[in-house]
């Protein structure tokens, strides 16, 4: 009940899930490094704004910190066609990576380390 009412309030009612998948990283496990999730056919460089193949949500099911290796956000990568994802992600990193709170907090949003400039670990939030 709780999935179904946070997906009507992003999408609308009535929505359709078309598939579930988990992810799961076991601690130690070797980086993954930035990447898409969508693939070159659903690319909004060759549609527009007219589609997108696919919408992803992330639910995280435990606290994420950056010791962890917490999932880094790039926005904007999904208009970049032949870009290195590193090189436009990643960009200079930030001299103030001192604060080492391991999780954010905020009762409109939902907690976890995120960048917007897709540094991994760099403290942020998503808001609902």
């Amino acid at each position: 009940e709780l999935l179904q009412k946070t997906l009507e309030g992003l999408v609308g009612p009535d929505p359709a899930i078309v598939e579930i998948s988990t992810l799961t990283s076991m601690q130690g496990a070797e980086e993954q490094g930035i990447h898409t999730d969508s693939d070159w056919f659903g690319s909004s460089l060759l549609y527009g704004r007219t589609f997108l193949h696919s919408y992803s949500l992330f639910i995280a099911l435990q606290d994420t910190t950056k010791q962890l290796g917490a999932t880094t956000i790039c926005p904007g990568s999904h208009y970049c066609a032949n870009e290195d994802l590193e090189d436009v992600c990643l960009g200079e990193e930030d001299e103030d990576d001192e604060d080492d709170d391991n999780t954010s907090s905020n009762d409109n949003a939902i907690a976890f380390e995120v960048s917007t400039n897709g540094k991994i670990g760099d403290d942020g939030l998503l808001y609902r």
